[in-house]
This record gives C-alpha cells, structure tokens and sequence, in this order.
C-alpha cells in the first residue's frame, strides 16, 4: 500500500522557507506540497516589468483595482500560498491594501520559464480558479505569444494570441488592449 505524502500546513511552509538552505531560493505551497520556483531570468522580468507599467497606466485611466508585480504572497486557504509574476485585485475586492491578501487575484500572470513544464503550468491555472482567481495569463517568451484562461466548468478555457494579434476581450479589466509584439523587447538596432 502507497504512503501518502504528508501535506504542510502554512506555517510549516514558512518554517521550511526560513531554514538556512532554502535562504535563496523561491517556492509555492500548492494545497500541501511545496513547490520550488525558478528563479527569473533577464527576459521574465522584463516582461513582468513592462506588464506593470502597462496595465498601471490603463489603470491611471480606469481605476479598477490594484496592479502587483511577483514577490506577494496570496493564501486563499491554508496549505495554498503562491506568489504570481504579476497579479490584479480589484477594488471590489480589496477596497483597501490588507496586511497579507487572503484571496487569489482576479488576475494572476505567469511568464514561462524553461523549465516549467505545460502540465505543471495548467495544474497553476486550474490551482488558482479553484480559490477563486478569474482569469490567468501565461506567457511564452520563447514562442513569443500568450494564452488567457478563464474558469470553465470542466477545467479552463483558453484563448491563444500570437505576435501580430493584440489582447483584448478581458473580463477582468475591459478595454485593456495590448499588442502581444510589446510583450517581448525589440532587438538591438
């Protein structure tokens, strides 16, 4: 008979990250199982970067939430802490900055890394609709293109935009438009 492996609450989870040998490094905690995350290269932060001051200004224009960029903890439930590369709370749900954020974002958006794998990535996105995220943003520096998931009642469904195309049709913030070419730095002329 299998073993099954012990689940970690949220204070063991933070018990762990503060031991001596996990100092630099960065990890999730995905229902129980702790869940070590890349750290980011030159090109994700870019993209997180330029993320942030894009939908900052859109917001400047339309005030509907609060932008963050990675680092920020959300603990929907105990034994679920992650930490998007960008996320979006809106003021219907945060009229004000709490000490820690006990929910999910209403966005959440992660640049794939080369070593996130597609499988672990959707387990993400299925992860944050679970506690209530309503949309989620992968990015694929490589391919030069993103996926936007929304919740569906079996799983999420899934609208791809390539280098060419530009964003539109988000619930989460309407009238948001983006060229996906803008998402990735031009070359060096």
């Amino acid at each position: 008979m299998a073993q099954a492996r012990a689940r970690l609450s949220s204070a063991e989870f933070r018990q762990f990250c503060e031991l001596p040998h996990n100092a630099h490094k960065r990890f999730e905690l995905h229902e129980g199982e702790i869940v070590e995350v890349p750290s980011p290269s030159p090109l994700h932060q870019w993209i997180v970067a330029q993320l942030v001051i894009w939908i900052g200004k859109f917001l400047e224009q339309f005030p509907l939430g609060y932008v963050f960029g990675d680092n920020l903890d959300y603990e929907p439930a105990d034994g679920v802490i992650v930490q998007p590369d960008l996320s979006f709370v809106s003021f219907e749900r945060a009229p004000r900055l709490p000490e820690r954020f006990a929910i999910m974002p209403d966005l959440a958006v992660e640049v794939m890394s080369p070593t996130n794998t597609e499988r672990d990535m959707l387990r993400k996105v299925l992860l944050y609709f679970a506690y209530g995220a309503r949309e989620v943003w992968l990015i694929y520096p490589e391919e030069r293109m993103m996926r936007l998931y929304t919740p569906a009642e079996a799983g999420a469904h899934v609208r791809q935009f390539v280098e060419g195309e530009q964003l539109t049709g988000s619930a989460v913030l309407p009238n948001f438009a983006l060229n996906i070419a803008d998402l990735f730095p031009k070359a060096a002329q």
